[in-house]
């Protein structure tokens, strides 16, 4: 189907970096699937001895490719993988490669980031900000760019209590780029650690601030580029395409239902009322591709685009878990280490009390357990970093600002019939009902690797708590390997 946006992509080549994160896999896969680009160069870190290639053939054979795979079989002769690091200079790639594609690329998606809250802000820093300043220097030497797009989030600018809506512009930061550049460069990552809360001050944590940071330094040296910023809220499971309820990784908030279905938390600190930003992921992808086109045709030096639900679609906290919650014991997982339950609390206060009966009582006991039975008693310390994370994420649960969405609007109105078919982001078409309490269904499936049809003896388990939760805290298998837990950071 022929639509403006799929001329403007018909026959370009496009750039993308974090093309192996759960956004730029959706990415690469929609473009490859619904336009006819020429190619699709995709620049990936070696990660434990594997290559890009090898990274991308793992992916490519995962569900969420299934369907280009039918309506596109010769997909793969469209991505070059590339062998390089956006964090490094001229984005460590040799200079043959680069100079090809320099005179080849059109489109640039910079979605590579580190979203760890509790990232060590020198390595933040080094991720989300000197990496897209080296992307914009190579986007600044492309000789046929039309268009670049760097992702951020619609939680980089939450610092802005009670200062009115957050608008589709970039906000200066208190504290200069270059400044803290300068700041980190003769710091350790110990020193810069330990100096973190006095360097981010109001900022809830290192990503949301370098992201900050990272937009300013796009609207400072873009210079005559066209380049816009796209913000989205927090993205959660697939809509509609290319598979219903498609989600294989973890993220708030759905890292925190993971938790409660593995039985792990027990509390969730909100308030209730208050509007929460989430996103199909989908329906993200669609707008960031539109978004790519009409960055050609805006005006405006740094097109802003704040990509949220609460404008149009709103839905509070309370209902997002309250929906999550209808599936927790429908779906239960495998290795889930007791029933799952979840206790909301308005209040850190009303959290922290709560946490000591819910959380860190259990967690001794289930450390005890472990010791009868001749096992490393580690069930605490898990638990300390789980919640670590929920307190982490109280701050976005407890608070809502309000947003302009004015340019997403815009560029949705100005698509004809067949874009909004092909590129859907019109985010009232959502149910959120059955969107939010597929979440669990689909983390299950394509996070947990646990198919449906253990969903008969996971239930039976599931009857006999107490039995089951010695089993289970018992079982290094679920405990001591579980990647949910080995891969969260340690409690700063």
């Amino acid at each position: 189907m022929q639509s403006a946006i799929n001329n403007f992509y018909n026959n370009q080549n496009i750039f993308v970096t974090g093309g192996t994160g759960f956004l730029g896999k959706v990415l690469v896969e929609k473009l490859l699937r619904s336009t006819d680009v020429a190619s699709i160069y995709v620049l990936t870190r070696s990660k434990k001895g594997e290559n890009a290639q090898t990274r991308f053939d793992e992916i490519f054979n995962t569900p969420l490719f299934a369907r280009v795979k039918i309506e596109r079989p010769d997909f793969k002769t469209r991505v070059v993988f590339l062998d390089g690091d956006h964090t490094k200079i001229n984005l460590n790639l040799p200079p043959k490669c680069r100079e090809e594609l320099l005179s080849k690329i059109n489109v640039v998606f910079h979605v590579a980031a580190t979203v760890n809250f509790d990232e060590n802000i020198k390595t933040a820093f080094n991720i989300n900000v000197k990496g897209t300043e080296n992307v914009l220097s190579f986007c600044k030497e492309c000789r046929h760019l039309k268009s670049f797009v760097h992702v951020s989030t619609a939680y980089c600018n939450w610092q802005r209590n009670h200062e009115g809506e957050i608008d589709e512009i970039v906000y200066d930061c208190p504290l200069h780029y270059k400044k803290v550049e300068a700041m980190l460069e003769d710091m350790s990552s110990e020193e810069a650690h330990s100096k973190t809360a006095d360097i981010i001050d109001s900022w809830p944590n290192t990503y949301t601030f370098t992201k900050a940071l990272s937009e300013m330094l796009v609207k400072d040296n873009s210079e005559d580029l066209p380049v816009g910023i796209f913000r989205p809220g927090a993205v959660i499971s697939s809509c509609m395409e290319p598979i219903k309820f498609w989600k294989d990784s973890l993220g708030a908030p759905c890292n925190l239902i993971a938790f409660a279905a593995l039985g792990y938390s027990r509390l969730f600190v909100c308030d209730y009322h208050h509007k929460i930003e989430v996103v199909p992921v989908d329906m993200t992808i669609a707008a960031l591709i539109a978004s790519a086109w009409d960055v050609t045709n805006k005006n405006t030096k740094v097109p802003v685009y704040n990509y949220i639900s609460s404008n149009d679609n709103p839905i509070n906290v309370y209902d997002f878990n309250a929906y999550c919650s209808l599936h927790l014991t429908r779906y239960p997982l495998s290795n889930a280490a007791w029933a799952p339950r979840l206790k909301l609390v308005d209040s850190l206060d009303e959290f922290k009390l709560w946490t000591f009966w819910y959380h860190f009582v259990p967690a001794l006991l289930m450390d005890l357990i472990s010791l009868l039975c001749f096992k490393k008693p580690q069930f605490f310390s898990r638990m300390r970093k789980i919640n670590n994370a929920m307190h982490n994420f109280a701050y976005f649960s407890t608070r809502s600002w309000p947003y302009s969405n004015k340019n997403v609007r815009e560029l949705w109105n100005k698509m004809d019939e067949a874009d909004r078919e092909l590129f859907c982001f019109d985010l009232t078409k959502v149910n959120w009902l059955e969107q939010i309490r597929n979440v669990q269904k689909s983390l299950r499936i394509y996070r947990f690797k646990d198919p449906l049809s253990t969903l008969p003896q996971a239930k039976t388990r599931l009857q006999s708590t107490f039995k089951y939760a010695i089993n289970a805290y018992c079982d290094e298998t679920i405990i001591y390997n579980d990647p949910v837990l080995v891969d969260m950071p340690k409690r700063k």
